[in-house]
Parts: structure tokens; sequence; C-alpha cells
């Protein structure tokens, strides 16, 4: 068989900074021959979904994190949504719809390993059972990694409360939303940050008893005025200025659950924000937590309850998850870059082909 065009997003060189199209990332032609390999499958790539920890990835084959940076001159990985257009394995046939983790190519040959492999507990790559019919987009937002962190960490490691209050910063993001959504339903005082008067809104409209723009007020002065008594519990997605303002403003035995640090991945070592109040931890005896959604004690107890009821609140509506969505391949980097500008508005994804029935 003939090799066919094949456009894959490229990792071209380590950042300096902030991220720039077409010097540290590429669009290029990888032609490949749709030959499945024994016991494989070859994927058409329908969805791309981007997260703010391939920026991290971006650092380099040496960089040491739980997934391995990005090798130059190869193509860029993230979550996927693809249809199986060539199979030589019976549970994987023509036409199944798979999620997980590949590279951004709108072909991919998908070996039997990719099917065997974990990422810590969690699986590589797992079929879609799409039985409510929902938009594909959400098997790399709600449904795809974001939704899985959320779920996981929430009921693992915060382990709600009725009555607490909890800080979710980036609360418009595609976590934050799932956290602020997840909590209200647990009966949890929620507030909320992000980065606009529209978001501020947004998130208002998904139950959250507070919102508050940092552009325009500090963290620190919201939270004393929003949370005068203290915080039991913050969940940390952006790090800088916003971790400083948590520590000074928990309760004692407050604890900080930290998913990521966005505020600070394109910026050098030097320039990175320094947080001067680390006794805090120690003063108001605060647990800080950090994880990844596979890690075994969050993902193996709280997954089935994942399936069981988030397709069901998507389709509903009773959880809801926006996404800011690029046509076409040719528009990856564009998406990728926009995680960082604010130019998203939930989860950014790139649709790159339609499903065949």
């Amino acid at each position: 068989m003939a090799p066919v065009s094949n456009k894959c997003l490229i990792f071209k060189k380590i950042p300096e900074g902030m991220i720039k199209k077409d010097v540290d990332m590429a669009l290029e032609d990888k032609p490949l021959e749709l030959t499945p390999p024994p016991k494989g499958v070859v994927a058409k790539t329908l969805v791309l979904g981007f997260d703010p920890h391939m920026r991290d990835r971006m650092k380099g084959p040496t960089f040491v994190s739980y997934v391995p940076g990005y090798i130059h001159e190869e193509p860029i990985q993230g979550f996927t949504v693809a249809q199986v257009v060539k199979s030589d394995n019976d549970q994987y046939p023509e036409g199944q719809l798979l999620a997980g983790l590949l590279p951004f190519c709108e072909y991919n040959v998908v070996p039997i390993e990719y099917f065997e492999y974990k990422l810590q507990a969690a699986p590589m790559i797992w079929k879609v059972d799409n039985k409510y019919n929902i938009d594909l987009g959400n098997w790399v937002g709600a449904l795809g990694l974001a939704g899985q962190t959320a779920w996981t960490s929430f009921y693992g490691l915060v382990k709600p409360k009725k009555g607490e209050t909890i800080w979710v910063n980036a609360a418009s993001s595609t976590v934050g939303e799932i956290v602020v959504q997840l909590a209200k339903k647990e009966g949890m005082r929620v507030i909320g940050s992000v980065s606009s008067d529209e978001k501020v809104e947004y998130v208002k409209s998904l139950g959250a008893d507070e919102c508050f723009n940092y552009t325009k007020e500090t963290c620190d002065a919201a939270l004393q005025r929003l949370a005068p008594e203290g915080l039991d519990v913050v969940y940390e997605n952006v790090g800088g200025d916003h971790f400083q303002a948590a520590l000074t403003n928990m309760k004692w035995f407050g604890r900080i659950i930290v998913c990521g640090m966005v505020s600070e991945y394109n910026k050098p070592p030097s320039e990175q924000f320094g947080v001067t109040n680390l006794a805090e931890i120690f003063r108001r005896r605060i647990t800080i937590q950090g994880f990844i959604f596979s890690d075994d004690n969050i993902y193996t107890d709280n997954i089935g309850k994942f399936w069981e009821h988030m397709p069901k609140w998507i389709a509903d509506g009773s959880v809801k998850a926006r996404a800011t969505t690029f046509e076409g391949i040719e528009s990856a980097q564009d998406a990728f870059l926009s995680l960082f500008t604010g130019k998203t508005f939930g989860k950014a994804t790139v649709k790159v082909a339609e499903p065949s029935t």
C-alpha cells in the first residue's frame, strides 16, 4: 500500500519562554502506510486535546517527570479521540472509537503494546462507549484527562465535607469547571477565580458561590473579602501569586491539592514567582499534596464511579463542560498557544476529522 499524506505536529526545539509557532513546533507531513502491525491497528485522528502539562514535556527528552519529555523531530503526543480504519485485532475492529494518549498526527499505526501499557494505574488507550451520543470532544475534556483528573483528585484527595470552603483557581478551565461542579454537588462553599469578567459569570453559572477576576483584584485581597474565616481547601491550578495567597488564607490544618502551576510553565527559573511565605505551612499545619490523575491511590478506587456518573451527567446537562474548538489539524499550533494566552474557554480542542459511520 502506498503511503498517504499524514500531517503531524512536530516538536522542533526546547522553547525559551513562551512557545513560538513554527519555531519550537511545526506542522509537517510524515507520509504513512496504513498497514496495521501484528495485533495492532491503524487509527484516524478525529479530535486533539491540548493540556497545560504538554508545555512541561517540551523541556526535551532528558526532562524527568511523570511522563517523558518530547523527542526532537518526533510528533508531540497528547490525548486524542481516534477511529480504527485498519485492524489486525478482533477486539478493536474497524470503526471502533478510541481515546487515549497518541501522537498528534492525522493517522497513527498503533501497536498492541499501546493497548497493554498503563500510565501508572490508568490505561494508555481505551474504547469509547458513546451510548449517550454526546460530542466526541468530551473524550479529551470532561471524559478524558481533565475530567478524570478532576474526579480522581477530588474524591481521592480533597475528600469533600459538606460546609467546607474551597477555592478553585483557573475555575473556568476544564479541570476547574468540573471541580467547581463536583464541590457544589457535595455541599461545599465554592470560591472561583478567573482572568475575565465573562469567565466570572460563567463560573457563577456553574453554581459557584463566589468568583473573582484576579486581573482586577489581587487574590489575597479577594480571599480576605470572600473568606475572612479562611479556606479549608485550595484546588491549585495556577501557582505563583495564587499559591502564595493560598498559604496566607488557609485555616489551620487546611489542605492544598496541587493539580498544576500553569502560570510558571513558560518562564525560566529566574523569572518564576518566588513564594515568600512558606513558613505558613508549619504555622497553619497545612497539608500540600501533588498528584497525577492515574496514581493508584486515587485512580483505582474512584474511576468506576466516574464512568458510572460523568457521561450521564454530561448528556443530561447536570454537569457542564465548555470547549474552545479549532477546525483542522492546521490550527493545532494556535490551539496549543491559546492555553497560555487566556484565549481558551474551557478545553482547547482541534476537530481533525469526522467519524465514519
